[in-house]
């Protein structure tokens, strides 16, 4: 895609602190996360070559730059924290699902004794597993 650059003038003092401004914007975050030439001259609507002959331009570029990155710096820190925390949680619950399943093995073992002594004296499992009269209860 041709990308249109009207630059068909000299760039005035005015033009210099509007793009200067309009990086500060962006230094501020207020404009997104990423930030280039090509950008720059869209907005501008001069040339690279143009914009780069004014050295307050490139410094204003390049500090917004360096804020744009370190807010970058910052989110991967929190990404990986926020990833370190899952997988802490991720063990955790790990080992109380094992813990889960230890016990209902325990209830399952037990539940094999009764019902083979329970057999072994006569009594069916329907009788074993009838509900409790409401006067039987504590």
């Amino acid at each position: 895609m041709q990308r249109k650059i009207r630059a068909n003038r000299k760039m005035t003092p005015a033009d210099v602190i509007r793009i200067k401004d309009e990086l500060k914007r962006w230094e501020m975050k207020e404009l997104g996360a990423k930030l280039t030439w090509d950008i720059v001259e869209r907005f501008s609507g001069f040339t690279r070559p143009a914009l780069s002959a004014h050295p307050e331009i490139v410094d204003a570029l390049k500090s917004a730059r360096l804020a744009l990155q370190s807010d970058r710096a910052a989110a991967t820190r929190v990404s990986l924290s926020r990833a370190d925390e899952t997988s802490r949680e991720n063990e955790r619950l790990c080992k109380e699902l094992e813990k889960y399943k230890r016990g209902e093995n325990l209830w399952h073992e037990k539940w094999l004794c009764i019902t083979y002594n329970a057999q072994a004296r006569g009594i069916s499992i329907e009788e074993l597993t009838q509900d409790i009269p409401p006067n039987g209860r504590r």
